[in-house]
């Protein structure tokens, strides 16, 4: 970076400049998560991460126990269960960690779930799907999920909620 920045392009100094703040920072033994300016997204570093730990065993994930109760038909397996299985609570753990929520497309043939980024506009979900999505975006329409069960189908009258909700 150094090298390509004394080409004399002025956003690659200002990102120079900002690389050398964040090296001293990290140099002189101080976190990540204290620094104050913004990241470049391609560093990703781990330390800024969210942490999810996860143990198997009689206090933590049986994974064993997950594994039976795989091969038990679904309605088996749930009476075997208090609350989600294994893989709903680790995957509802991660989302939660990374600030991330599903939202769903219909068609007449198809149900696809898509992952976003909480608070994200229903514009950034379009673009989700496809880029050409975004551009020709116009609306979306919005149903929660316990809404549309609740209601049987589209067709009658729902609630309907902002995208982030």
């Amino acid at each position: 970076m150094r090298k390509q920045a004394k080409s004399g392009d002025p956003a690659l100094r200002r990102e120079v400049e900002e690389l050398e703040r964040l090296l001293e920072h990290v140099e002189a033994g101080r976190s990540l998560d204290d620094w104050e300016g913004e990241l470049p997204p391609e560093l990703e570093p781990l330390t800024t991460k969210p942490l999810v730990a996860l143990e198997n065993g009689p206090r933590g994930t049986d994974l064993k126990l997950e594994a039976e109760l795989a091969e038990l038909p679904p309605d088996e397996a749930a009476a075997f269960r208090e609350g989600l299985s294994a893989l709903d609570e680790v995957v509802g753990r991660l989302f939660s960690a990374l600030d991330l929520i599903s939202f769903f497309t219909a068609a007449e043939n198809e149900t696809r779930a898509w992952t976003l980024r909480r608070g994200r506009t229903a514009l950034e979900a379009a673009a989700t799907i496809h880029s050409d999505i975004a551009r020709g975006f116009i609306r979306c329409e919005v149903v929660r999920w316990d809404d549309l069960v609740e209601a049987g189908s589209k067709a009658r009258p729902t609630r309907s909620r902002t995208a982030t909700s």
